[in-house]
């Protein structure tokens, strides 16, 4: 037997080594999630806390979750905290959009808009409807924070006839705009909640804006469906 056929051998060994992993662990997460969805906390706690020491994102992401919710566990948003990070780290959306949100709240944490942000970025361009949905009001509610700002800014150095500043404040209505444009684009992906919102948002952008940036989010919409489908 020659080199080559040795070595073709350990590779298919290698392949269905593998594979079988793979199904074992798909298995195994199967059951764990149809525990914790019946309520069988223990059980689930038992195959997430062995999936995620191996390295499955999705079992790390519930086990995040059952610690930050005491599900099964001592609460603990360390603990929590650490495994939903770890699945974030690995491109979980449902994690990114987790850890979004528990900095954009402050949840036992520091409230952090840009690091929200981040991850909530992450998870729409991921195409995840919930992510580009809190991507968009996080936008919008940084609009409205610098709105407040902007004016006060504004005021001040009106009456400030000494001031040396002449810089030029970022506009606000950046924001504003592309807030409108991610909540367009999570009800195009079939999230309703963005409709409502919308319908408050549209008050601040004149309609031919509104149709401009209607076309800009359906693009961006096609293009992130069209690579979710190749990935």
């Amino acid at each position: 037997m020659d080199i080559g056929t040795i070595n073709k051998k350990n590779l298919w060994i290698f392949f269905v080594f593998f594979s079988l992993n793979i199904n074992v662990a798909l298995a195994n997460q199967k059951v764990g999630l149809e525990s914790y969805r019946a309520g069988e906390y223990e059980k689930a706690y038992k195959i997430f806390y062995n999936e995620s020491k191996k390295g499955n994102a999705d079992a790390q992401y519930y086990l995040g979750c059952m610690f930050l919710k005491g599900e099964g566990v001592n609460k603990s948003f360390m603990r929590g905290f650490k495994w939903l990070s770890i699945a974030a780290d690995k491109g979980h959306v449902k994690a990114l959009n987790v850890v979004g949100v528990i900095y954009k709240n402050g949840v036992e944490t520091f409230k952090n808009s840009e690091e929200a942000k981040k991850y909530f970025q992450l998870t729409a361009e991921k195409n995840f409807n919930l992510g580009q949905f809190n991507l968009g009001v996080l936008l919008i509610e940084n609009y409205k924070e610098k709105i407040k700002s902007f004016s006060h800014e504004t005021n001040r150095k009106k009456h400030d006839e000494h001031s040396d500043d002449h810089s030029k404040s970022e506009d606000p209505r950046l924001d504003l705009i592309e807030g409108y444009k991610w909540l367009k684009i999570s009800e195009l992906n079939g999230f309703e909640r963005a409709s409502s919102v919308l319908k408050i948002v549209r008050s601040e952008i004149p309609h031919s804006k509104q149709l401009e940036l209607d076309d800009e989010a359906k693009a961006v919409f096609k293009s992130l469906k069209d690579q979710s489908e190749v990935d």
